[in-house]
């Protein structure tokens, strides 16, 4: 029988955690090795020079890391499946773009992997040179797109046009006129970035798309804006392979994710090709789909354990107090009769209680 690991590695995409888990720490990229992954910039009035991005990133700042050597080795790593979770993505849209919000998910997830790692400095001292850390300014970033492109496809499925009159907006500047877009705030602002602007089509650029956008209308520049942010960050990070199915019959074509980050995306891609619905679960609030083939439409609980967990809780609450175990103060202990009058009194008083009862 094939190895429950090989199965895995063959047929589902895994992702490696640390299990002692991640830290923050503020350090700067080694030198001469920048972070492989720079702020994306739309085309036009914010765009910045390559060479100031370099130097803005190689100033120390905080990253998120195993802390080990790259060299090291005798580490424990947990494997999982993230295509498995199956609402993995809405939790990362959901995650506070805050240290301590990163770092929670990092700890139960991993790093996000690609084209955001870097090479990091470490203690010299010690005799640690270099680790592989992503900043948290990256992180922030893709937390950003990934929950602005998935409100703006609840939005649009929902018709909400007055959400999507505070960020897609009309471009009145003269030879250019267009759509446009404007994050109503960026979670990345407390270091140093502005506002996420970008024009999704204007007279100068994709004039090609700007005609093909009713007058007045905002879901299909928003729905353009989606598949350009989707379309960007799957690139690099998923790749079409050739695999066997799961009952190993015959070879089948696959999208797979080359790290998590790729994951995260190719989720949101598919939950915008499938038109999917999401719930929370009632018990450890994770996000899960609803589908016939993953989780009945009518389904509370991601899984059967969190509906017996709920169960018990439910039951716990309604019974009585006097039924869930001893009270704090247990009641007075009864002193036994010591002289043979007090026991001649307790036996009478027995005696006229059983005779009570068989009447």
């Amino acid at each position: 029988m094939i190895d429950e690991v090989v199965r895995r590695e063959l047929f589902d995409f895994c992702w490696d955690v640390h299990v002692d888990g991640y830290t923050l720490l503020k350090t700067k990229t080694v030198k001469n090795r920048p972070p492989l992954v720079r702020p994306t910039r739309p085309r036009g009035d914010a765009e910045q020079d390559v060479h100031e991005l370099d130097k803005e990133r190689s100033r120390p700042a905080l990253f998120i890391t195993s802390g080990l050597p790259l060299e090291a080795q005798g580490f424990k790593l947990r494997r999982f499946a993230p295509l498995a979770e199956t609402g993995l993505f809405r939790e990362f849209a959901g995650t506070a773009p805050t240290p301590e919000g990163v770092l929670a998910f990092a700890n139960k997830y991993g790093l996000l992997g690609g084209r955001v790692a870097a090479e990091i400095e470490l203690d010299r001292q010690a005799g640690r040179a270099a680790a592989l850390g992503e900043p948290l300014s990256a992180w922030r970033d893709q937390i950003f797109f990934i929950r602005e492109a998935l409100r703006l496809w609840e939005d649009t499925r929902a018709g909400n046009v007055e959400r999507l009159a505070k960020v897609i907006r009309k471009r009145e500047v003269s030879g250019d006129e267009g759509v446009e877009y404007q994050a109503e705030e960026h979670p990345s602002n407390e270091v140093g970035f502005p506002c996420w602007y970008e024009k999704i089509a204007t007279r100068n650029v994709y004039s090609d798309i700007l005609e093909a956008f009713p007058p007045g209308d905002l879901i299909k520049p928003a729905l353009y804006l989606v598949q350009r942010w989707v379309n960007r960050h799957l690139e690099g990070n998923v790749s079409p392979l050739m695999l066997w199915d799961k009952h190993r019959l015959r070879l089948q074509l696959y999208v797979v994710p080359h790290n998590l980050l790729g994951a995260l995306w190719l989720q949101l891609a598919r939950a915008i090709e499938g038109d999917k619905m999401y719930r929370q679960c009632g018990a450890c609030m994770k996000w899960f789909e609803l589908s016939p083939d993953t989780a009945r439409t009518n389904r509370k609980f991601c899984s059967n354990a969190c509906r017996s967990r709920d169960y018990r809780e439910r039951t716990a609450a309604s019974m009585p107090a006097a039924s869930r175990g001893p009270s704090a103060d247990p009641p007075a202990r009864r002193e036994k009769p010591t002289s043979r009058r007090q026991q001649g009194k307790a036996g009478a008083s027995r005696s006229r209680t059983r005779k009570g009862a068989t009447k």
